[in-house]
């Protein structure tokens, strides 16, 4: 009789090397299951302002660029720029450093609502400010902040094996 889901079927596939529980698929599972919902929410509404930066700076570079590899130069350099600026400043180390990070954000999604609106999107642009103003209040409202302590290494942890 073939083994069934709950019969040690996930055992058996372990053994085998065909299921490994320190993969990233079930820590995001592991992780997900043990979250808040409003961490959850958070997480989401990061999500969505961050793709809704990355469209707007786009959208805005499109319609800027004259010719049509202008456009898809501007279309691509445009988020580029904007995220290279915000990945490559490190505020953990500095006296104010969360203040810092919301005002490069704040600044960030500014720049994406006003590139929308000035693009003629200007319902889009509103409301990408409307969701970073709501974003960045729910950030401070549930008691998280924006620049989050690292994790110490764990000493059972099995990445790099």
């Amino acid at each position: 009789m073939p083994l069934q889901p709950g019969d040690g079927w996930n055992d058996l596939r372990r053994d085998r090397g065909e299921f490994d529980r320190s993969s990233f698929g079930h820590e995001l599972a592991v992780a997900a299951m043990h979250m808040k919902r409003s961490e959850a929410l958070i997480l989401t509404l990061r999500a969505i302002l961050e793709f809704g930066i990355v469209i707007g700076l786009g959208y805005w570079g499109f319609t800027v660029g004259s010719g049509t590899a202008a456009k898809i130069g501007l279309g691509i350099a445009a988020p580029g720029l904007f995220f290279g600026f915000w990945g490559a400043v490190d505020f953990h180390k500095a006296r104010y450093g969360e203040w810092l990070r919301l005002g490069q954000e704040l600044a960030i999604s500014g720049v994406a609502a006003v590139a929308l609106y000035a693009a003629g999107q200007l319902v889009l642009g509103a409301v990408l400010g409307a969701l970073s103003v709501v974003y960045h209040a729910s950030v401070y409202l549930s008691g998280e902040r924006l620049l989050k302590r690292p994790r110490a290494a764990s000493p059972t942890s099995t990445h790099g094996r």
